[in-house]
């Protein structure tokens, strides 16, 4: 039976491995040749995987023979006691086999360059331990006895390269600037689209202004016409009736009306039309470019760990429209006044009224 600690284990991912190609989770786990040797690697979803083989630890495995591995999905978060209580839980069995049974101590040691071997603090979380490794590219968990510390078992555990670590970031980064060009060409389009449309308008509304006038000075001065006693109250009236009109509009809508606001509200009415006709999301567009953001800076603080060079154009590829977005995008964001996010909302406020 297994304790109550190996049951808190189970939820949190750690599962059996039989194979040696299982044991040697997605190859090059090797340090010194052989397959009595772990591995630690990233997620898709951002957490650790600690491949363990069991060999090492049970004396019913013998050299060459097909053994048995534990995998345990780890959090960044988490400290090295809890990894290590995970641990001593999933290997009850094994540990209690053979003459060398009793309670064990589980410790985790970096080999850094030039320095010697250094046991890590059980409080230290995973993450900072990872960062520090990667320098050795391995590390080592010590299975010792808690009476007998000189017999104990070490197991060297692999860490991930950059380009390892940052595989899945880095193909999902790949992936959003591909969405955002093909994205961008629907918004530039829309956006040209809309713009002329709302010239348009502009010209229609000179237009009416000059049919107006004309209008006004048949009727004022032609012959027959009512003349200036009758149209001069009228256009009073008119133009009284047009302040009136726009100053309830101004209420209404929350924002002052003139030339460039009616143009800007056109133009964005027309441009909301033309994305919804054309199937292109605003929040989706918004999303993208804040995960695009999210991911550079992912991946620059891996390589920054690691002081690796990362070539920001050569993963994006031919995306540089993509790169530029979301590099507006961010400098938007960082620029942002509370005043700017207040007309944000008003123009989402506008776009949502109805006509």
């Amino acid at each position: 039976m297994r304790s109550q600690l190996a049951r808190v284990a189970a939820p949190l991912g750690a599962r059996r491995l039989t194979g040696s190609a299982r044991r040697l989770a997605d190859g090059g786990n090797s340090i010194d040749g052989t397959a009595d040797v772990g591995s630690i690697h990233a997620s898709a979803k951002g957490l650790f995987t600690l491949v363990l083989p069991l060999r090492p630890l049970s004396p019913h495995f013998q050299h060459g023979e097909d053994g048995k591995a534990i995998r345990f999905q780890l959090h960044p978060k988490q400290p090295l006691s809890h990894i290590s209580s995970l641990i001593k839980a999933e290997t009850e069995d094994e540990l209690a086999q053979g003459d060398d049974a009793g309670p064990r101590r589980v410790t985790f040691h970096s080999h850094p360059e030039h320095a010697e071997q250094s046991r890590w603090a059980a409080s230290t979380e995973l993450s900072d331990f990872v960062r520090d490794a990667a320098e050795a590219r391995h590390f080592t968990i010590r299975v010792a006895r808690d009476d007998d510390r000189s017999r104990s078992v070490d197991i060297p555990v692999r860490v991930p390269s950059f380009d390892e670590r940052s595989e899945f970031l880095r193909r999902r980064l790949r992936n959003v600037s591909a969405e955002i060009k093909r994205m961008l060409a629907i918004k530039d389009q829309a956006d040209h689209d809309a713009e002329k449309g709302a010239k348009r308008f502009a010209v229609g509304g000179f237009v009416a202004l000059a049919g107006y006038w004309v209008v006004v000075y048949y009727l004022t001065f032609a012959e027959g016409s009512p003349g200036w006693d009758v149209m001069e109250p009228v256009t009073y009236l008119v133009g009284l009736s047009t302040a009136m009109i726009l100053y309830l509009g101004a209420l209404y809508l929350r924002r002052d009306l003139n030339y460039s606001a009616a143009f800007h509200m056109t133009m964005s009415r027309r441009r909301s039309a033309l994305y919804t006709a054309r199937g292109f999301s605003v929040e989706r567009w918004h999303d993208l470019l804040d995960e695009g953001r999210d991911l550079r800076r992912e991946i620059q603080r891996l390589a920054d760990d690691y002081n690796a060079k990362w070539d920001l154009k050569a993963e994006e590829g031919d995306h540089d429209a993509a790169a530029k977005a979301i590099e507006k995008r961010a400098q938007a964001t960082t620029d942002r006044k509370p005043n700017d996010e207040k007309e944000d909302i008003d123009d989402d406020e506008v776009e949502r009224k109805p006509k």
